[in-house]
């Protein structure tokens, strides 16, 4: 795994910690398997380096019941991660809206 996937594997790993922090809904071992679960799609995207967000993609690589956990993760971590990591969030905010910016046109990416 480059170095910016491996990055976007650390930050989703620390909002999974988050949730699993603040939720008691997903046990050790879901907690573990989706930690493993992300990784592998991480390393396999067919992007690679280029990468969009997963929102984005027209791809969908997970599966849906891993699709829907990693949501509710993401829903309750993002807007709370400000406070535990203020630098990466805000990194991460202004990639997506040039993100958006730039493949606002698109709709989807990976067409």
């Amino acid at each position: 795994m480059d170095k910016k996937l491996s990055e976007e594997y650390k930050i989703v790993c620390e909002m999974i910690d988050l949730y699993h922090r603040k939720n008691d809904k997903f046990s050790d071992s879901e907690i573990g398997e989706l930690k493993a679960y992300v990784k592998k799609k991480l390393s396999s995207c067919p992007h690679g380096h280029n990468k969009p967000f997963c929102s984005y993609c027209k791809i969908h690589c997970y599966e849906p019941k891993m699709r829907d956990k990693i949501r509710e993760i993401m829903r309750f971590s993002g807007p709370r991660f400000i406070f535990y990591r203020p630098g990466k969030t805000i990194k991460h905010l202004l990639h997506k809206s040039s993100f958006i910016r730039k493949f606002a046109s698109k709709k989807t990416y990976g067409k």
